[in-house]
């Protein structure tokens, strides 16, 4: 239907016009075409103009132009001063390199204070407090995983292997029995010293007294007690710090007690021969 225009007649009395009647129905059947329009009601038709977005409309006639124009569509980064999510069970997805899928990532909350991420989550570095009043620490460390250890960083300084309990025989090889070696020797040579913590790097002494061994020194005395070297420095030029290896400690200190009971076993034989 094409526009109904109402006839005013001649002036200044409307001689010839519409009458009232006429004038009110040409009106609704304007509206109505307009409403039956917008809503989608005479098939979807598509509007001979967009509305600029300047002026209130979209600055597009289809709702994906809309999108684009208005800076949201799926080829844009659209930038927001915040999002807020209200569901029951609020979600975002992500669709690496384009996929179909329903998502290659989704992060979500199911609870009120947990948010789920359905796949690995790589951060540079997690932030973390004491108790959950606490202020955030102003380091953050990260936790690597390589020939079956675990390394724990803070911030770009690498702390030492995280002691672990893993000792399954499966894991191992080329396993022999330590024999040629005296554990008292070594426990007699290592140095054990009182120490505090300096300021170095990230360490921050605060005058607690320690008790200890210097792992260079100890490093002397059974390489297999210490990792890394003296004085050492990664490409970047950080300091790479040497770490004790407490299991070889402890092992040498079984082996010296066995040393030990051998030796007071075979005293107490020729204790008894001389006794007669």
């Amino acid at each position: 239907m094409s526009k109904q225009t109402i006839n005013l007649g001649t002036a200044p009395s409307g001689a010839g016009g519409d009458d009232r009647r006429s004038a009110a129905l040409k009106s609704i059947n304007n509206f109505n075409e307009l409403y039956d329009f917008l809503t989608g009601a005479a098939g979807g038709a598509t509007l001979p103009a967009a509305l600029p977005v300047a002026k209130g409309g979209t600055g597009a006639t289809t709702a994906e132009g809309a999108r684009n124009t208005l800076g949201l569509g799926a080829a844009q980064n659209p930038t927001f001063s915040g999002i807020e999510l209200i569901a029951s069970y609020p979600f975002i997805d992500f669709h690496h390199a384009n996929s179909a899928a329903d998502y290659t990532t989704r992060l979500s909350t199911f609870n009120s204070n947990l948010l789920t991420c359905t796949s690995r989550f790589s951060p540079t570095g997690v932030s973390c407090k004491s108790g959950e009043n606490a202020a955030a620490s102003a380091n953050c460390f990260n936790i690597s995983f390589g020939s079956g250890m675990c390394d724990l960083w803070v911030d770009v300084t690498r702390l030492g292997t995280l002691q672990v309990t893993a000792s399954d025989y499966r894991i191992k090889k080329n396993i022999e029995t330590v024999e040629d070696v005296s554990f008292l020797d070594r426990i007699s040579n290592y140095r054990i010293v009182r120490y505090e913590i300096g300021d170095f790097d990230i360490w921050k002494g605060d005058g607690t007294v320690f008790q200890g061994v210097i792992a260079h020194e100890a490093q002397a005395v059974n390489p297999l007690a210490v990792s890394g070297e003296k004085d050492a420095v990664d490409e970047n030029g950080r300091p790479w710090i040497q770490q004790l290896n407490h299991m070889t400690f402890i092992t040498d200190l079984i082996g010296a007690v066995k040393e030990l009971r051998a030796e007071v076993t075979t005293l107490k034989t020729e204790i008894e021969a001389l006794k007669g």
